[in-house]
């Protein structure tokens, strides 16, 4: 899972910059290429964590956010991305579910599919 196109861009994951070898656990590096592909790394192993694919043109900017919850990237075409970066799974999951939109059923679907409490007669959805 290594990367076989140009580098165009790296970045340290926040607070990793100028980490010292004690420091190193936990920290990420992110490299872009021409190969329109971002590649999270661990730093201690050198392991390729996640891929992140999306743009159609070659990655020319890539940065971590302050948080370091996700990346910017910025692409030749003409896009500008986030990408989420949780390596835990409960915690994005979490993320979803604060995040996701579930609008409000209407007085016919509750029916359709016997979502209690049912509309009363004349009422508003």
């Amino acid at each position: 899972m290594g990367r076989t196109a140009e580098v165009t861009q790296v970045a340290f994951s926040p607070g990793c910059e100028c980490a010292s070898d004690e420091a190193v656990r936990g920290c990420t590096v992110i490299s872009a290429g021409t190969d329109n592909v971002i590649i999270l790394w661990d730093v201690e192993s050198g392991t390729a964590l996640r891929r992140y694919q999306g743009h159609q043109g070659a990655i020319t900017g890539i940065v971590p956010t302050p948080g370091g919850r996700t990346i910017l990237s910025a692409a030749v075409d003409g896009t500008v991305r986030e990408w989420r970066v949780d390596l835990d799974y409960d915690d994005l999951l979490a993320w979803i579910a604060a995040n996701r939109y579930v609008p409000e059923l209407t007085c016919q679907q509750r029916a359709q599919y016997h979502v209690e409490p049912l509309c009363e007669e004349g009422s508003a959805p």
